[in-house]
């Protein structure tokens, strides 16, 4: 399948505050998160719907949110038709509240 892949303002700052606080950290560690959640990211052109659904929009109802664990980290997206919108990369360990999207 050849899916496009859109990363939103708010999932390309989440990324950038995650590698950022990491490389202050370790930059190895900083660099393994980044080329994970990329590689996890690019997986899903070829099994765009083989990921979960997000428990807390499915509790209220909502079933178009997927995510991706990857390490401590939630990849929360939606697809629509061919493509790839990604919407919030989080860190597991917070409490999501289904208005951080």
């Amino acid at each position: 399948m050849n899916s496009k892949i859109y990363l939103s303002s708010k999932a390309y700052e989440d990324l950038d505050s995650a590698i950022e606080y990491y490389y202050h950290k370790n930059m190895k560690t900083a660099k393994e998160y980044y080329s994970g959640i990329n590689k996890a990211i690019n997986r899903l052109k070829k099994y765009l719907e083989s990921r979960r659904m997000v428990p807390e929009y499915l509790d209220e109802g909502i079933s178009n949110y997927r995510e991706i664990i990857f390490k401590n980290f939630r990849i929360i997206y939606k697809t629509i038709q061919n493509e790839i919108f990604m919407i919030r990369i989080l860190d597991a360990r917070q409490l999501f509240e289904i208005e951080i999207i």
